[in-house]
């Protein structure tokens, strides 16, 4: 059964962060992903009840060995959130006459969440090893980095999407033909590259802010701040600076303290290679477009603008104007935000209390065709479905884990000021865009959790277990 189960293990953490789509191997109609959440769930859940027969662990609570004493507050908030969800899945979608298909459709992607309960229980037996999970989560992150990156410079030397459309190629007909790739989308006058799966930088910038800078963790920094950028995407930059503006001023505050978590000069010299770096990047590879999109951030449209999809716009030589063109697709872009929050918050005003239930979406503005309950300005969206009632349900979990964390970590500061920083990361990146309530967003938030209650078990001098 251990074998089985590290097997399946590695497998599963290796497609949720590097599997894209989670489609990238199809079995019949099902996904890879799907089929390996299935198998390593009922696997864990199989030697829990093994452990059970044998008396490693008991399901009697006054036993000294009782599975509940593995448990404390984070696991009954979270078990407390995720039940109460359901309310907004199941029953308000009902009530509101949108029905439960794409409810559960939306928020499928909560059920990795469950993975939690029954592995925190193998972690705290040891039956689980959480430093050798940690060592294969870092190779993944790096991993997917580096590909971002790879992908991001191939675009560059062939200048259209043909590059990512080959690589994706490639994987389909390694799988003969059991492969869906996933949307491959490309700017006109610039490259991104555009996947859900960026939000697992974080967990990259995660693991040097919470070590003591070598050498090699600065190196996966640089290789994180890299990658982030390969996207375009001001709502991940805005995520990773703010939640590193956050870690700065917690490391200042504690070296106030006369209780320095790097060491003299260390915070500098990350401030330093981070400015550097960025500064490098932008005039080096991207074309100062980084910079550009940046400086045009909050720019909006007067009006609704016209624009069928192939506007260009040219300085008097007939040159590509960067800053210009860039700073009007950031107009289009913004007043569609607007127009989005303006009619989301009007449709929330008919069930304010407790929304339509997730799934559902305006429909004289729906998202994309295939999810059109997904919308990029995240917070009016979430109104909407969950009403106010929903939104305090969130906020109360979001609030507890940050009290949480920082009780936890009491004698380990920078672990717990670095699982902060996903947590802020994550919460500021999706308020612009859908990263959050996905395979990506969920497996970001289930390490952050599992670092939570594991993590500073394997710092040194620790004394938790």
């Amino acid at each position: 059964m251990r074998v089985l189960l590290k097997i399946f293990s590695i497998l599963f953490t290796v497609e949720l962060i590097l599997g894209f789509n989670g489609k990238l191997l199809m079995v019949g109609s099902l996904s890879i992903r799907y089929l390996l959440y299935t198998v390593v769930l009922t696997i864990l859940l199989a030697v829990i009840a093994d452990l059970t027969i044998k008396g490693s662990i008991s399901l009697n609570p006054k036993s000294h060995n009782s599975i509940l004493s593995l448990y404390d507050g984070l696991d009954l908030a979270l078990a407390a959130f995720l039940l109460l969800n359901l309310v907004w899945v199941f029953i308000v979608p009902c009530l509101s006459g949108v029905g439960i298909k794409l409810a559960i459709k939306e928020v499928a992607s909560l059920s990795i969440l469950v993975l939690y309960f029954p592995i925190v229980i193998l972690i705290k037996t040891d039956y689980i090893k959480w430093e050798k999970a940690l060592t294969l989560i870092k190779i993944c992150a790096v991993l997917v980095s580096i590909l971002h990156i790879v992908l991001y410079f191939g675009e560059r030397i062939v200048g259209d999407a043909s590059f990512q459309l080959g690589f994706f190629g490639l994987i389909e007909r390694l799988t003969l033909g059991h492969s869906h790739r996933p949307l491959v989308m490309m700017p006109k006058n610039y490259i991104r590259i555009i996947y859900p799966a960026a939000i697992y930088f974080v967990i990259l910038f995660y693991f040097t802010l919470k070590s003591e800078l070598s050498v090699k963790d600065m190196i996966f920094y640089v290789i994180a701040l890299l990658a982030s950028f390969t996207p375009l995407t001001k709502s991940l930059w805005f995520g990773i600076g703010g939640a590193m503006l956050f870690y700065v001023v917690m490391c200042l505050v504690e070296q106030r303290k006369h209780e320095p978590m790097y060491g003299k000069h260390r915070l500098g010299i990350l401030i330093v290679i981070t400015l550097v770096s960025t500064l490098a990047f932008n005039y080096l590879f991207f074309d100062n477009y980084i910079f550009i999109r940046v400086i045009n951030s909050f720019e909006v449209a007067s009006e609704c603008p016209d624009y069928d999809g192939d506007t260009t716009v040219l300085d008097e030589s007939g040159s590509l104007d960067r800053f210009n063109d860039e700073l009007e697709g950031t107009k289009r872009s913004n007043y569609t935000r607007i127009e989005q929050i303006e009619v989301l918050i009007e449709k929330w005003k008919e069930r304010p209390l407790f929304g339509f239930g997730y799934g559902s979406y305006v429909e004289e503005r729906p998202g994309v065709e295939a999810t059109p309950y997904s919308y990029e300005m995240f917070l009016p969206a979430l109104l909407m479905k969950i009403g106010i009632v929903g939104l305090l349900v969130w906020l109360s979990f979001v609030t507890y884990l940050f009290c949480y964390t920082y009780k936890k970590n009491s004698k380990h500061r920078k672990h717990g000021y670095a699982v902060m920083f996903i947590i802020i990361a994550l919460g500021l990146s999706t308020q612009f865009n859908p990263y959050l309530i996905n395979a990506c967003g969920m497996g970001t938030l289930l390490f952050a959790l599992l670092e939570l209650k594991a993590g500073t078990s394997t710092l040194p001098g620790s004394q938790c277990h």
